[in-house]
């Protein structure tokens, strides 16, 4: 992957000296490598390229292996880079070494719409830094995703003044952050305050286990509070019956299938694992995600059989999918046709 990255980052630099002789520079805008492997060295190469097109308008990068070197690295040609838009940087490690490079940077990119460091490990630290970097200036901006960051109330308060002049703000994610009841009131007042509570999203309203088993949602998931997977375990072990059992399942497979729908979260909540554990339909989570391809299941799956039988016949699962490639309609399934 590093090899790759190096000729992509060597073939936009010849394009550009290229273009450049001619006296029509590369005007390099968009720029979307998700799940690429960068890490740090590909960050660094493509860090190159992004300091001398200096044009960039939309960076897409989550989820790349990154850490606070490459991350530096790219917030130094970001500030490069005054027209910026869209910046996502989702699921890198960033952490307070990159985030204060990006605080050195956010000031040179009074441009910004769009800004998603959600599940970058900021901590209350980078969040203290990211929120007195945005305080002054940054009008434009209109999403602020900083979700699943470890952020504690200081943090989050601090965040939430920050965003007091941004008059165009219309979300601001913080959920699966660590701000507690008091820490999550303080923040609701502050936003209220500044005009600035419709952005909050799904932090504004919170909601019990039963609500959530009722619409099983990603939205509904995050209303449950910090202290949600504890919540849901908890519950589901009190469980006794063999119809109630399913019925869980059945939520938890819809759940999983709106993280991976219309909803921004990138990956399914340990919760989801672990219920699977406990009732006994998965053995470890070693086996949840594995690169193995030569792993086989050695175990019966007549239990996960009869919980997507009953999840396929809820009021709440889709009565039909498409199945597509590339526009091209392949196959229409029905949930009967699914049944076990």
């Amino acid at each position: 992957f590093l090899f790759h990255i190096q000729l992509l980052s060597q073939a936009l630099l010849d394009c550009y000296q290229s273009s450049n002789e001619a006296g029509r520079p590369l005007a390099l805008k968009v720029f979307v490598a998700g799940r690429n492997r960068l890490e740090n060295e590909g960050a660094k190469a493509l860090a190159k390229v992004f300091k001398m097109v200096g044009t960039l308008e939309e960076v897409t990068i989550p989820q790349n292996g990154i850490y606070h070197v490459g991350v530096t690295a790219l917030c130094e040609a970001f500030a490069l880079n005054p027209n910026l838009r869209l910046l996502n940087l989702n699921d890198n490690t960033v952490r307070e070494k990159g985030a204060i490079a990006m605080a050195e940077a956010l000031p040179s990119l009074q441009n910004l719409i769009h800004l998603n460091l959600g599940d970058c490990l900021l901590k209350t630290k980078g969040a203290l830094l990211l929120a007195e970097a945005l305080t002054d200036g940054h009008s434009k901006l209109q999403e602020v995703h900083l979700g699943f960051n470890e952020i504690t109330a200081e943090g989050g308060l601090a965040l939430a003044k920050a965003m007091k002049n941004k008059k165009d703000l219309k979300q601001l994610e913080l959920g699966g952050n660590m701000f507690g009841k008091i820490g999550r009131k303080h923040l609701i007042l502050e936003l209220k305050e500044s005009s600035r509570l419709d952005a909050l999203g799904s932090l504004r309203i919170m909601i019990n286990v039963q609500d959530f088993m009722h619409s099983p949602t990603a939205d509904n998931f995050l209303k449950l509070g910090a202290n949600r997977n504890q919540l849901l375990i908890q519950e589901v072990k009190m469980i006794l019956s063999q119809h109630k059992i399913l019925h869980w399942l059945a939520a938890m497979f819809y759940f999983k299938s709106c993280l991976y729908g219309e909803h921004k979260m990138k990956r399914p909540p340990e919760v989801n694992n672990a219920l699977l554990v406990h009732l006994g339909l998965i053995k470890t989570l070693h086996y949840c995600k594995s690169e193995d391809k030569n792993l086989k299941l050695t175990w019966n799956l007549d239990g996960c059989m009869t919980a997507l039988n009953y999840a396929v016949q809820q009021e709440y699962f889709p009565s039909r999918m498409d199945l597509r490639i590339n526009g091209k309609l392949l196959e229409q399934v029905t949930a009967v046709g699914m049944r076990y």
